[in-house]
């Protein structure tokens, strides 16, 4: 017998390489145990002791090759051939050399062909297996290297929007997160069930100085750089500015030298030292509120160009210790500025004239008119119950005329046509007693939509309501403080002053009353980020 050349030899190992590699991942913890077991082998290079028949010198050889193999060690052809070349049976190295190799490869076969018959049954469980531990390796990998990623590239943001190489991308952002936030109108007395601002808007009428003229806003803020807007409570003014802000933000403002909104808060201010600079830094945190931070520059830049459209909303909310310097303070800032475009708000009442001689013109919003309602209703056609429909609302408004005036001011009409959409509600004839049955409909309000219902009942929050509406108007007519907005810290005192009255444990109560009638009735708002109080519309105060 020859031994196998050295080419056949080599084709064979190639032939097992990719199954040896596949079975080597396989078994891995077979493998690091035969390693180990293979490190204890005895060196064969010594001569074993001399079989005397030429069966048993094939038999050892065999054997030989069987250890190799079962510690998955490679042929070891020459050391068998020196370890039995003085054999008694005087077998050469060649045929030592084959029988070896042989039984090597005969053995392999068979160790690879008796493995694969075990797994094959359970291959596609096995590799079932494998893919899932892929797959979730992979999706949590690539998790957290897309977190890490836009971790990274917004702390970069953060520290270089205020560039001017970066001001594309952060008007973009800050486009963006306009309308994310003014698409939809929250209404407090709807909770989690806002409305789209687009179904609900409508565009106001207003009247000039004159009192003659009745103009479209929209059409008053692209002529006018400087506008004063007055109106009565819950008249649209602050919807007036945040469609502004939502036109830009869906990319539909259309106004000359396309100005960049912001839209300020004005109850912010309660500081009765507030400069110029003070608005100058409101500005460039309201930018950053609204995903473009490190504005400073840019606010600075586009004041001076008459790029930026400032929405000042709610005079009338300041406290009125504050007010008389936050009117300096915008004056000085449009002196300053001469081209910087702005819009301010402020109830009718209590407009004094401090803009007269800054802005161009003043206008006065207008009570909606039939056509007006009948619009803003189309909305609520859905929220009607199947033996209700809005051409029945507008139908029972006109035999109540008292209770048509109220329904031509934007916020009581909401309140009218949420309640008309409770299947049990019936609108009355006079305003008294809409305003008791409206007030007591929303105070026993509760949540549904959360499945969580009324801890306290709605005549204790009605008194409660009772007597901060007597607080503040008392405060106001003596002067020290404005008529809708209570401290905090005083709305607290009072609360707590009337609850024994009511057998009512205040350190127990104090706190939960006043979240329900915040958070489900929507007569009285949360303001100053907590710091303050008032009610949503004087009428109902």
């Amino acid at each position: 017998m020859k031994s196998l050349k050295p080419p056949q030899i080599k084709i064979q190992r190639l032939k097992k390489t990719s199954k040896a590699q596949l079975l080597t991942g396989l078994v891995a913890v077979s493998l690091a145990v035969t390693l180990i077991l293979g490190t204890a082998l005895p060196s064969y290079t010594q001569t074993p002791a001399q079989p005397t028949t030429r069966n048993e010198v094939i038999q050892k050889i065999k054997a030989r090759a069987k250890l190799h193999v079962d510690a998955e060690k490679p042929m070891q052809t020459l050391s068998v051939q020196e370890a039995f070349a003085d054999n008694s049976v005087e077998l050469s190295k060649d045929v030592i050399g084959e029988i070896y190799e042989t039984e090597y490869v005969r053995l392999e076969e068979e160790r690879d062909t008796n493995f694969w018959e075990q797994v094959e049954p359970r291959a596609g469980w096995v590799v079932a297996g494998l893919l899932l531990v892929v797959a979730i390796l992979k999706e949590k990998l690539s998790s957290w290297v897309t977190g890490a990623i836009e971790t990274i590239g917004e702390g970069i943001y953060g520290q270089l929007a205020g560039n001017r190489f970066f001001r594309g991308i952060a008007l973009r952002r800050y486009q963006k997160a306009l309308f994310k936030k003014y698409k939809e109108l929250h209404i407090p007395f709807r909770a989690h069930r806002p409305l789209d601002m687009e179904d609900v808007y409508i565009p106001l009428k207003a009247e000039d100085s004159s009192g003659v003229e009745q103009i479209d806003a929209d059409r008053a803020i692209a002529r006018y750089t400087r506008l004063m807007v007055t109106g009565p409570p819950g008249g649209g003014k602050s919807m007036l500015l945040k469609h502004i802000a939502l036109s830009y933000g869906a990319g539909r403002l259309n106004l000359p030298e396309r100005p960049v909104p912001v839209l300020i808060e004005l109850h912010r201010f309660s500081n009765p030292e507030l400069m110029q600079e003070t608005l100058i830094q409101a500005l460039v945190d309201a930018f950053n509120r609204d995903n473009f931070p490190r504005a400073e520059r840019f606010v600075r830049q586009s004041l001076q160009r008459g790029t930026l459209l400032l929405l000042l909303d709610g005079l009338d909310e300041v406290n009125s210790d504050a007010r008389p310097r936050l009117v300096q303070a915008i004056k000085d800032l449009l002196d300053t500025y001469e081209d910087c475009r702005v819009v301010i708000t402020c109830r009718t009442a209590v407009y004094r004239d401090e803009f007269a001689n800054t802005t161009q013109q003043t206008l006065k919003v207008a009570e909606f008119n039939d056509q007006q309602i009948r619009r803003f209703l189309r909305a609520w056609e859905p929220e009607m119950p199947e033996d209700k429909s809005i051409e029945q609302l507008l139908e029972t408004l006109r035999n109540r005329p008292r209770i048509v005036e109220l329904a031509r001011n934007p916020l009581l009409l909401t309140i009218i046509a949420h309640l008309y959409s409770n299947p049990s509600f019936v609108l009355p004839y006079s305003r008294t007693q809409f305003y008791q049955e409206s007030t007591s409909i929303l105070l026993d309000q509760w949540d549904k939509w959360r499945g969580e219902f009324n801890k306290e009942q709605a005549i204790n929050k009605r008194r409660v309501l009772q007597h901060l509406a007597l607080f503040s108007q008392t405060q106001a007519n003596q002067g020290h403080q404005d008529r809708r907005r209570i401290n905090r810290y005083r709305v607290l005192e009072e609360v707590r002053r009337i609850l024994p009255a009511m057998n009512l444990d205040p350190d127990e109560k104090t706190d939960s009353i006043l979240q329900e009638i915040v958070e489900r009735s929507g007569l009285l708002l949360m303001i100053d980020g907590g710091e303050g109080y008032q009610f949503s519309h004087l009428t109902l105060q």
